[in-house]
């Protein structure tokens, strides 16, 4: 006998089953989503970071372990949004199902977030952005995988109105900077300079030379800094620029910012450079001359191997051009940089061989050559150290290390210049002292029996 449910209770059911649809259908028609959000570089988990559901669905803020549940879903396919600041934010697409647990690994990538440049005065008022002001600041960033040897090198043609003028082209030598041209005929016209706001030797490469003898050029003491431990630099080119720092930056300021180590994995650069330097020799013309009597000209033509008539012009090659070669550099350079939230570091070590396109040594008769060589070593080193043991405390200990090995003839508007005396010798008064009787002295080029040996010989011209 089937059994007959009373007209009341069927009422009661159809109610409760009516009031409990509604949630066992919820149930059935969302999901969970389980986030962790790590950076991507250090692979550490991130504290504090928006995820959110497109289309309102929910959302919050992981914990201290990079870790958020998502609870109620809805079903199919859903956009996360995720947000941290200092990172880029990126987005997921995540399948819901109903009733499923849905795990996402997310990666952030940090990103520089640039603000208005600020700049203080000094002239009694606000900081104000660097568009406000009315002077000229402006900022040349260190190039990257470019050829440079040294400071000189990230200054030249990067900035309207600051040129760097190479004294000459011997290498080792420095250059002198200018900023919007010469502002004194009688006094220095060298800006001033600061590496990480302390004041260094500005000198420029024009004045005494090594010997003192006056008009050779010198090296700069700006090319002690290693150029790869640079990481900008900031031109002061207006006249404020004597309201910050007195009247001696009327010719302008640079501004020195070398790289900071940063949170994170160590991080090696390896960097090797070869390079080679050459006069262009076709623009140096041979000196003439012609010999003034018969005897002289039998003299010269027993001299340098050929015939010469009195009174005609003659030349006996170029003496100029024998002093060229063909310089070549090597830089091998090595960095590092890296730290944590407390501790970050950055290591640079720089070696530079170079041999400049000056030499006297096809010139070198017995020896008396050797002093006159263009070499240009430097072995450079760099270590910056910073220490924040609080959010308000930080202390930075920057050492540079420096040692260069220099050797540049005499050169510029020199008269000693051995390049100078080359370009305008006289061929007619070549000569040697034919009356000595030692054959083996290479430094008078006789041949021992009172006369002179031929040019054709280099040991023994004269």
């Amino acid at each position: 006998m089937p059994y007959l449910v009373p007209l009341n209770l069927r009422r009661i059911l159809f109610a409760l089953s009516a009031f409990l649809a509604p949630g066992v259908l919820l149930a059935q028609a969302t999901g969970t989503i389980e986030a962790t959000v790590i950076d991507v570089g250090t692979r550490r988990p991130l504290a504090n970071v928006q995820v959110s559901i497109s289309g309102g669905s929910g959302g919050g803020a992981t914990n201290s372990v990079g870790f958020i549940r998502l609870l109620n879903v809805p079903v199919g396919a859903r956009l996360l949004r995720v947000r941290l600041l200092g990172y880029a934010p990126t987005t997921r697409n995540v399948d819901v199902t109903a009733g499923g647990l849905a795990k996402v690994e997310l990666t952030l990538q940090q990103s520089a977030l640039e603000l208005n440049a600020v700049v203080t005065t000094g002239t009694g008022g606000s900081q104000v952005e660097a568009r406000k002001l009315g002077s000229t600041v402006a900022t040349v960033e260190a190039p990257q995988n470019a050829p440079i040897k040294n400071f000189t090198d990230i200054l030249q043609g990067r900035e309207p109105g600051v040129v760097a003028l190479p004294s000459s082209g011997v290498a080792g030598e420095g250059a002198r900077i200018r900023i919007r041209g010469n502002a004194s005929l009688s006094q220095s016209n060298e800006p001033i300079v600061y590496i990480d706001g302390v004041r260094v030797d500005n000198g420029g490469s024009f004045g005494r030379g090594f010997v003192g003898t006056g008009g050779g050029g010198n090296p700069s003491r700006l090319d002690d800094i290693d150029p790869s431990s640079i990481e900008k630099l900031e031109i002061l080119k207006g006249a404020s620029a004597a309201t910050l720092y007195g009247t001696e930056a009327s010719n302008g300021v640079i501004l020195i910012t070398t790289k900071k180590g940063f949170s994170g994995a160590p991080k090696w650069t390896f960097d090797i450079d070869q390079a080679a330097t050459k006069y262009p020799e076709a623009k140096v013309e041979a000196p003439w001359g012609f010999a003034r009597s018969d005897t002289a000209a039998a003299r010269l033509s027993q001299h340098f191997g050929f015939p010469i008539t009195a009174y005609t012009p003659f030349t006996a090659g170029n003496f100029a051009t024998r002093l060229f070669q063909t310089g070549v550099s090597s830089t091998i350079n090595a960095q590092v940089s890296g730290g944590n939230n407390i501790v970050t570091y950055f290591g640079s070590i720089r070696a530079l061989k170079e041999t400049g396109p000056f030499t006297a040594k096809n010139f070198d008769y017995g020896g008396l050559g050797t002093n006159m060589r263009n070499i240009n070593d430097k072995y450079q080193g760099s270590l910056t150290v910073g220490i924040t043991p609080s959010k308000t405390f930080k202390i930075t200990s920057s050492v540079l290390y420096a040692n260069t090995y220099n050797e540049v003839p005499e050169n510029n508007n020199s008269i000693y210049a051995p390049y100078t005396v080359a370009l305008f010798s006289k061929p007619e008064n070549a000569q040697c002292n034919a009356s000595k009787t030692s054959a083996t002295d290479p430094s008078n080029g006789s041949n021992g029996d009172g006369t002179c040996k031929t040019f054709g010989n280099p040991t023994g011209a004269s």
